[in-house]
């Protein structure tokens, strides 16, 4: 199966709420990105592997040449598995840096007016 045909199943595997077959659908990363590796990185997280989805980002955050719309996805991506792990120091300031992405203000405002925040 082509990585394109995968992507279509995987998709329907976690519109049904099943993203760990999503996950092993598009296994493994390293043949991915764009588009697919936002995929497999959403499944992730749905998977409760924000761990993984953090690592994987990270690294090719930085040792890609990711531009424009998938680079602000994947950025997006990483400040929801940050948040998942419970960083909202990290994640809150992502947030901020992705301005009106997505709901990224919405993150951002609700991280920052939690209890013990200055």
């Amino acid at each position: 199966m082509t990585v394109r045909e995968r992507a279509d199943l995987a998709v329907g595997f976690v519109q049904m709420e099943l993203p760990s077959i999503a996950v092993s659908l598009l296994e493994p990363a390293s043949a991915l990105s764009g588009g697919f590796l936002a995929l497999y990185c959403w499944a992730l997280l749905q998977s409760h592997r924000a761990l993984d989805c953090a690592t994987l980002l990270e690294q090719r955050l930085r040792d890609e040449e990711v531009q424009g719309d998938v680079r602000r996805e994947l950025e997006y991506l990483l400040a929801r598995a940050r948040e998942a792990l419970g960083e909202a120091e990290l994640s809150s300031e992502l947030y901020r840096l992705l301005g009106d992405y997505r709901d990224s203000e919405a993150r951002h405002s609700r991280l920052r007016s939690r209890p013990g925040r200055g």
